[in-house]
């Protein structure tokens, strides 16, 4: 026995889906629109109307971004721990002629409770890098935060021969050496 399809709206019978399907659109055209029709037009002008509210002011996020100086991203303040694009930590240690300067606990803190986006807490010489945008942290936006000179001869007021090994390997450009998750960092200055 060969299964009846009925039109919803005038109840004539047909042998197939097909047969059905053409019926509702020849006969009852409004009907088929509202159902097979309508909604991807609505979903589309829905998705392009969201689209035109949301993606402008990312776009304009993503240009600031793009155009921030190293200096105004270490000068900027996490507003929360929700949302971040980055957080990763590396350890900084730092000699001069041998004895150990330490970086600061609670560097980029401030008393009012607000954290740069690189900083330090209760731990000696772990640094903290917790950053609601991309960007390519350096070593030498560390020394930024912590108030410090650093290029290739010089660390704070120490000059002379400055060798920057990370996790074992020296590198050539510390300054501008991008910071990895869990890299080890060893500064050391030969003032003599």
């Amino acid at each position: 026995m060969v299964e009846k399809h009925t039109c919803k709206r005038c109840g004539h019978s047909f042998n197939s889906p097909k047969a059905l399907k053409q019926h509702t659109r020849s006969k009852h055209f409004s009907y088929y629109f509202a159902l097979n029709i309508a909604p991807p037009i609505i979903i589309a002008a829905l998705l392009v109307v969201a689209s035109m509210i949301f993606i402008p002011p990312y776009l304009e996020s993503l240009a600031q971004q793009a155009t921030q100086t190293p200096e105004e991203i270490t000068e900027r303040f996490l507003t929360g721990h929700e949302g971040l694009a980055m957080h990763y930590h590396v350890t900084l240690r730092v000699f001069v002629d041998g004895d150990e300067v330490e970086v600061p606990r609670f560097m980029g803190l401030m008393p009012d409770g607000r954290m740069r986006y690189i900083h330090t807490h209760s731990t000696p010489n772990r640094i903290h890098i917790e950053s609601p945008i991309v960007y390519n942290f350096t070593l030498g936006d560390i020394f930024k935060v912590w108030g410090k000179r650093f290029d290739e001869n010089c660390f704070d007021t120490y000059c002379g021969n400055l060798t920057v090994l990370v996790n074992g390997e020296e590198i050539s450009d510390p300054v501008n050496y991008v910071l990895k998750d869990e890299d080890e960092i060893v500064v050391e200055v030969r003032t003599s």
